[in-house]
C-alpha cells in the first residue's frame, strides 16, 4: 500500500485579498459603537436608579437566555439544518 502525496500549492496570484472598505461599512460600525456604547450607559444609569434588585433581574434574564441556547445547541445537534435559528420553526 502506498499513499499518495497530497500536497496543496497555493498561488499568491490566484488569491487576491480586496482590502478596502465602504461607506456602508463604516456606517455600521458607527450604528454598533453607538449601540454598544448606548448598552453600557443605559445599565449603568439602571443599575444607578434601581439598586441591587436589577444584579437579580439581570441574573434571571441570564439564565433564561442560558436555557434557550441550550435547547438551541440540543436542536442543532440531533436535527441538523442549514441556516439560521429560523430555520427550526419552520415545520
Amino acid at each position: 500500500m502506498s499513499e499518495q502525496n497530497k500536497s496543496v500549492s497555493i498561488n499568491p496570484e490566484e488569491r487576491i485579498l480586496v482590502r478596502g472598505i465602504y461607506p456602508w461599512h463604516v456606517s455600521l460600525i458607527a450604528i454598533g459603537g453607538i449601540i454598544g456604547s448606548c448598552y453600557f450607559l443605559g445599565s449603568g444609569w439602571t443599575i444607578k436608579e434601581l439598586g441591587p434588585a436589577i444584579i437579580v433581574a439581570y441574573m434571571i434574564g441570564g439564565l433564561v437566555i442560558y436555557a434557550v441556547m441550550q435547547s438551541f445547541g440540543e436542536l442543532l445537534v440531533n436535527v441538523p439544518r442549514r441556516g439560521s435559528f429560523v430555520s427550526y420553526c419552520k415545520v
